[in-house]
């Protein structure tokens, strides 16, 4: 028997997944509990995305689909839209060529049941390979870590401790939090610093077992010019995002990986005048020195000159010491 009201709200944001979405919902029917809701929320497809969500929203009311109905256009808005559609006390993302195991929703109900309230629960997911198996690879890192500021560190320095289905949101919280519109990349990491920049009420699932599967994307198959420039541009408004939560000090991995990764967008010069943008904010620690040797590493006339080799060798330390001294 199907309940009225689900407990779990499954929202699933899809543009042109038509080799792949089939599957996802599938994984979503083959629930153990049925005390779910799937909300699905087209971005636009122009491939026979829509018609296959029709298919499933005939054959499972639980399944509601919409349309995009407003600006911008971007997997955050579907999501944003799915969350203010759902109906269940707890919400979960699913990405539409990922899948869920058969006792998803089960588990983490459980874990709803069994404790005293929470703002999100953290739970596992691994690496999807030709069928599912509690063999698969875990993606979540740092999965059992309690300390919420060391979990936050490895979000703002893009060492991601675990992606977005792993995370169940209670809903109101999620409502206070919500997804950047404004990003197209970065959308995991942004949501989980600013959440976590609250100081929430966080459970860790207590087990190893896995409850949903991560396709890798495809758009880290092939980097071209016009995804880093995406990459920069989404970056740009992390950063900014950064310093208004008061967490840019603490960034300079992220810094790091924004300016290094689309140095042959910006140039070289520009990539660097970024990095002292960025790092005005606080005396250049040793990490953000290594920031600026890496770019110029990168450029095989810079790599040659004395100045590289001096920061590059054993008195890299002193050296930034004495560079500290200079810009303070």
């Amino acid at each position: 028997m199907i309940p009225e009201f689900p407990i779990i709200s499954i929202i699933i944001p899809t543009y042109n997944n038509e080799a792949f979405i089939k599957e996802t919902l599938d994984s979503v029917m083959k629930q153990t509990d049925q005390k779910w809701e799937c909300v699905i929320v087209d971005d636009g497809s122009t491939d026979g995305t829509w018609d296959t969500l029709e298919y499933y929203s005939n054959k499972d009311k639980r399944f509601r689909i919409y349309k995009r109905n407003r600006a911008p256009k971007g997997a955050n808005v579907c999501r944003n839209i799915g969350a203010t559609e759902a109906k269940g006390e707890f919400i979960t993302f699913l990405d539409a060529d990922d899948l869920l195991s058969a006792t998803c929703v089960r588990d983490r109900i459980e874990q709803i049941e069994n404790n005293n309230g929470f703002d999100i629960a953290v739970f596992k997911m691994a690496h999807l390979r030709d069928e599912l198996s509690e063999n698969c690879d875990i993606v979540n890192r740092f999965r059992n870590s309690k300390d919420i500021d060391k979990t936050l560190n490895r979000f703002i320095n893009y060492r991601i401790p675990w992606p977005v289905t792993s995370t169940l949101w209670k809903r109101e919280f999620f409502y206070i939090i919500k997804f950047d519109e404004e990003l197209d990349r970065f959308q995991d990491v942004d949501i989980h610093i600013r959440a976590l920049n609250t100081r929430p009420d966080v459970l860790f699932y207590p087990h190893d077992k896995i409850d949903s599967f991560y396709r890798s994307s495809s758009f880290h198959k092939n980097i071209t010019k016009d995804k880093k420039k995406v990459i920069l541009n989404s970056g740009l408004v992390l950063l900014a995002t950064l310093k208004r939560e008061s967490l840019i000090c603490s960034s300079q991995g992220m810094i790091l990986f924004i300016s290094y990764s689309t140095r042959d967008v910006v140039g070289l010069r520009n990539a660097m005048h970024f990095l002292f943008i960025y790092l005005r904010f606080t005396p250049l620690s040793q990490i953000s020195i290594y920031a600026i040797v890496t770019l110029i590493s990168s450029n095989k006339y810079l790599a040659k000159t004395n100045f590289f080799k001096k920061v590059s060798n054993k008195s890299y330390f002193n050296f930034s010491k004495r560079l500290d001294k200079r810009l303070i």
